[in-house]
């Protein structure tokens, strides 16, 4: 499916001939496009008897990987030709096949003197280079879902390449996605390396043999991101634990021997002890800290025993608080005092004359 681009032909209407001024723009930048262009999918999106008079020499020069000539040929057809719109049919094209790098450069008017321009160049050279190599030994079937993720090349590149593969045609399918995987992205050459390079041994292989200073940042990249992981555990882990005291103070509960709930069921005082006892559990009740007090400040290893030890604690507590209610009810009002007296009298009784 065609993308909509942005063009340049809304700011040339005052131009006679638009199409004229198109011409001017492709021939400035024809050094560009001959390194850069892939031609064959153009051909039959082109309706100029011209560039059908010189499609089988394009598709033959491209079988033989000689891309420059082959869109010398067909810049130079589209040239020659009387078409009225032709080099508007042109855009038209790289429109349709979404070839949006060479679009942006055509019409941004980016000039030769653009490190990225050059940049390129060398990057479309070094591929064609290793271009023999490439088509012998990349393992297409493998890599598409992740060219496809990486807009390496379209949805609809990859059904078309699928279809080459299950017919066989494992090495022009290899041929096809290098002429197709620059048009998308203008970072195609740094994608293209890092999928081989991440992909497995193999692949990772090719890649070294494309660009080895390439891959020597890559394994540089990956062991300073190793290295920055390994400080932030080291540091984590040498931080201060907080002392025993502090942690059961911090959740709530005072320090360990600092206080005691009692209640004395004996002697005179047994009721009166009781009432205090009763209203010990009920205060303890209100202070006792709502688990949302013991969130863990951030989520470090020292912070989560902390809230781990509180929150066993607090159980703890808990454990009292319904032991003593029981004893509490099972007492009764005067059982404690009537009790006291009972046995008062019992050793009054034993120890008289």
């Amino acid at each position: 499916m065609a993308t909509s681009m942005p063009s340049k032909l809304d700011k040339v209407k005052d131009i006679e001939k638009p199409d004229e001024y198109l011409g001017k723009i492709i021939e400035a930048f024809k050094p560009f496009l001959l390194e850069t262009l892939r031609v064959s999918h153009l051909l039959c999106l082109l309706h100029i008897q011209e560039v059908k008079d010189v499609a089988p020499m394009v598709h033959k020069k491209e079988n033989c990987n000689d891309f420059r000539g082959a869109s010398k040929l067909l810049l130079d057809a589209i040239s020659s030709s009387d078409e009225p719109g032709k080099w508007r049919m042109f855009l038209d094209a790289l429109r349709e096949v979404e070839d949006t790098v060479i679009l942006s450069t055509l019409l941004e008017e980016k000039g030769r003197e653009d490190d990225d321009w050059l940049d390129n160049q060398d990057n479309v050279k070094l591929i064609d280079w290793f271009s023999q190599d490439i088509e012998q030994h990349l393992k297409l079937e493998e890599l598409l879902p992740m060219m496809v993720q990486k807009k390496l090349i379209l949805e609809d590149d990859k059904k078309k390449l699928c279809g080459l593969l299950r017919e066989g045609s494992d090495r022009y399918a290899n041929a096809v996605v290098l002429m197709l995987m620059h048009r998308h992205t203008s970072d195609w050459y740094k994608v293209f390396l890092t999928t081989l390079y991440d992909a497995d041994d193999h692949h990772r292989e090719l890649a070294k043999l494309i660009d080895p200073g390439f891959c020597q940042k890559r394994i540089e990249q990956q062991k300073a991101a190793s290295q920055a992981v390994s400080h932030d555990e080291e540091a984590r882990s040498a931080r201060p634990r907080p002392a025993v005291s502090t942690i059961r103070a911090s959740g709530g509960v005072a320090p360990e021997g600092s206080t005691s709930l009692v209640v004395n069921m004996g002697g005179r005082s047994g009721a009166r002890e009781k009432d205090m006892g009763d209203k010990s559990v009920l205060q303890t009740d209100h202070s006792d800290p709502q688990p949302s007090d013991q969130r863990a400040a951030c989520g470090c290893r020292c912070c989560v025993q902390v809230l781990s030890e509180v929150q066993s604690l607090r159980s703890e507590v808990a454990e009292i608080k319904t032991l003593l209610q029981h004893v509490i009810k099972s007492q009764g009002p005067n059982n404690g005092i009537g009790a006291n007296q009972n046995l008062t009298t019992t050793h009054h009784r034993q120890s008289g004359p």
